[in-house]
């Protein structure tokens, strides 16, 4: 069907009499009048050489939303930016630009800690592959854009028609934000990987209401250890074809395995035997980018919940050569779920791949964090959680102003720290066992794994003392280390338990600034828990229902708990 008599769900049309540059605004946040002005203001002016720009504003209802695309917690949504494109698309435009969440933090300044205050939209470029065929491209654009040099006044100013047609999105380095630097290509999450994007339609149109529940795979689906390898087949089989499949990717691991010791020599490591684990179809029902990036989800639910399978491995079709076998990948990184197909050769022998396809639906077109968390790992934070609302304006800005001071042992230029307010009970004070709730979820985020470059812990938090001193507690992880002889117990006595090693955490009061040190120190274990603050006063927090309390110790292991 031809794309221009699809609906538009009232997209403005193209004007092809208007003389001059046009652009539609797509409005994916609540900006009051003046912040809508401001920011058109601000995008006119970086047209080159001022030529004018008449922008087009609309603003989708959520039930046109709802209509073109599954919605979930992001109005924002990556989801919703590709379907609109291909509502642009219909509509005769070869791009467009969208206003959302971040957008509207940059207009009036109630940006979290790590984001750019330039005030940015998304660039969206649409562009025709072959009949039928598009692509769409996705980067942050800010007009006058990132500081050069030293001069954080010194801008760059980019003309957006010209870079909208001729950008290319390109891998980001490891820490990097794809968002604004990289680019992004735009997948429709409702089709299979690695298939086309037409101009004419949306999955999400053809199949509106179709089931994308959550995926929950029966108890021993996935196996976990360094001696398995599962792969999630893509299609049905019979039992028979299930058992064939996996007999002939059981072969295809050997040889690769073998192989990969041939060319390590006679002096390289052998490679260690794996034993493969197939997924049936009937189990998870998965077709969809959307779908798989629930089953890659699923598959961490199998895990403990200190473990993570970065990658996991699917087969699309029946296997036809036992020597060229191919998987697909997904792997969840920067935010997003990169999906590639590599050989399986390759796969054993950990070479790199390429990773065509980076997808993130229900994700915005910037970084998403928790509020202790910062949106951008270049910068030194530490996560700050209030244990009382207490402190006058003054106390609050001492022990703000002694966390980011800087002090010898500094090795940051700057400092800063992604503060949470105390809402639980305003009438009163946090207490240890409110610590330990904050604690676990820290700890356990995104199964440990929150900070691609770093780490979680430890945690500090602000109560009524710290505004009378500048102190603030910081809690680290007690970690049970089992001696030899008590592996067996530990086993026995931890099976079942999430994090089992976890029996709690150790806390201390330390200066306000000493707060950085800390939490980059006892990151990378440069530094023991007891070389902060006064060594006397650390304490243990027992965590609750861990059955190994008075029965699992270190060696040398001192009681020195609160409880």
């Amino acid at each position: 069907m031809n794309a221009s008599a699809l609906p538009t769900h009232g997209f403005p049309l193209k004007d092809d009499s208007i003389n001059g540059a046009q652009l539609p605004l797509i409005i994916l946040a609540d900006l009051d009048d003046s912040e809508r002005t401001r920011l058109i203001h601000h995008l006119r002016g970086s047209v080159k050489d001022g030529e004018p720009l008449i922008v087009h504003i609309w603003g989708p209802s959520i039930e046109t939303l709802q209509s073109i695309a599954k919605q979930g917690p992001f109005p924002d949504s990556q989801a919703n930016i590709h379907a609109i494109a291909v509502l642009a698309s219909r509509a005769g435009w070869d791009g467009l630009l969208v206003a959302d969440q971040l957008t509207k933090r940059q207009l009036n300044g109630s940006l979290r800690v790590g984001e750019y205050p330039t005030v940015s939209a998304v660039m969206v470029s649409i562009r025709t592959c072959t009949e039928g065929r598009i692509r769409i491209l996705a980067k942050r654009t800010a007009g006058p854009t990132w500081p050069i040099g030293g001069d954080e006044h010194e801008l760059v100013y980019e003309d957006i028609l010209t870079e909208m047609s001729t950008f290319e999105p390109t891998a980001p380095i490891r820490g990097d934000n794809p968002f604004p630097d990289a680019g992004l290509v735009l997948y429709d999450p409702d089709r299979r990987p690695f298939s086309p994007e037409t101009s004419g339609t949306l999955e999400w149109e053809k199949q509106c209401g179709a089931d994308v529940s959550r995926i929950e795979l029966p108890k021993g689906t996935i196996q976990h250890g360094r001696d398995h390898f599962n792969v999630v087949l893509l299609f049905p089989t019979t039992e028979d074809e299930q058992k064939t499949t996996e007999s002939a990717l059981q072969q295809a691991m050997d040889v690769c395995l073998q192989l990969n010791q041939s060319e390590d020599g006679e002096d390289g490591e052998s490679s260690s035997p794996l034993q493969v684990h197939v997924v049936p179809w009937d189990c998870h029902k998965a077709v969809s980018r959307r779908q798989i990036i629930e089953l890659w989800d699923a598959c961490q639910r199998c895990l403990p919940l200190n473990k993570i399978q970065w990658e996991v491995f699917l087969l699309k079709e029946p296997i036809q050569d036992v020597a060229n076998v191919e998987l697909g990948v997904v792997r969840e990184r920067y935010g997003g779920y990169k999906f590639a197909q590599a050989p399986l050769r390759h796969i054993v022998s950990r070479r790199s791949y390429t990773e065509p396809e980076v997808v993130a639906p229900n994700h915005p077109f910037y970084v998403t964090t928790p509020d202790w968390q910062s949106t951008s790992y270049a910068l030194t934070w530490i996560p700050v959680f209030y244990l009382t609302n207490k402190l006058t304006p003054e106390q609050d800005r001492a022990v703000r102003g002694e966390i980011v001071r800087l002090v010898d042992v500094d090795v940051a230029d700057s400092k800063c720290a992604c503060y949470v307010p105390w809402t639980k009970d305003e009438s009163c004070e946090g207490n240890l066992d409110d610590m330990w709730e904050i604690f676990w979820d820290v700890y356990t985020y995104k199964r440990g794994h929150a900070v691609p470059c770093g780490h979680n812990t430890p945690v500090f938090f602000i109560d009524r003392q710290s505004g009378i001193d500048q102190t603030v507690i910081v809690a680290e992880a007690d970690t049970l280390y089992i001696p030899r002889d008590q592996k067996t117990t530990a086993s026995e006595l931890l099976d079942g338990i999430d994090v089992p090693q976890l029996r709690g955490f150790r806390h201390n009061r330390i200066p306000a600034a000493e707060a950085h040190g800390a939490f980059v120190n006892l990151g990378i274990a440069n530094m023991g828990f007891d070389e902060f603050g006064d060594e006397a006063q650390v304490k243990k927090y027992s965590r609750p229902g861990w059955p190994g309390h008075g029965i699992l110790k270190d060696e040398d292991e001192d009681d020195d708990s609160d409880e």
